[in-house]
């Protein structure tokens, strides 16, 4: 499921924060998209606090969540995460890429605001055409369902 980019422009270097409590998964994630000849900038977080003071700080054009990871009292999760980046940062191109993939989670982070929601088992290779999309060098948005719908 796809929504609308925001930001970015062609030539225009991405800044991308990877938000997953696996390291495995944010290296991986990082070399699949260092690789896609679109200028990035990585970051990586493990949990929730750290990506908070990430994004404060750096201010990036794209987040790279998943849904379950260790929180704080406040920001319990990736969900909670996804609302607070999209109150206080409203033009963060928000990518759920989760295990938790759901029709009722999808619902929820679309409704909220976020860009694009991938399952992390069936939609990994997608990550790359959404960067080249919301850096301008894409065809465009896509909406889609998993196969298993």
């Amino acid at each position: 499921m796809v929504g609308q980019p925001t930001a970015a422009l062609p030539g225009v270097t991405l800044d991308i924060l990877i938000v997953d409590d696996a390291k495995i998964m944010r290296d991986r994630i990082t070399a699949i998209l260092q690789n896609n000849g679109t200028n990035v900038v990585m970051r990586q977080a493990a949990d929730v606090r750290s990506a908070v003071t990430a994004i404060e700080s750096c201010e990036p054009n794209v987040v790279i969540l998943d849904i379950s990871m260790p929180g704080t009292y406040s920001l319990r999760n990736g969900i909670d995460l996804l609302r607070w980046t999209k109150k206080t940062r409203p033009m963060v191109n928000v990518i759920m890429l989760t295990n938790l993939s759901e029709l009722p989670y999808r619902n929820e982070c679309m409704r909220m605001g976020a860009y694009a929601f991938l399952d992390k088992t069936g939609e990994f290779d997608r990550l790359p055409q959404l960067i080249d999309t919301i850096a301008g060098l894409g065809s465009g948005p896509m909406w889609t369902l998993p196969s298993s719908m």
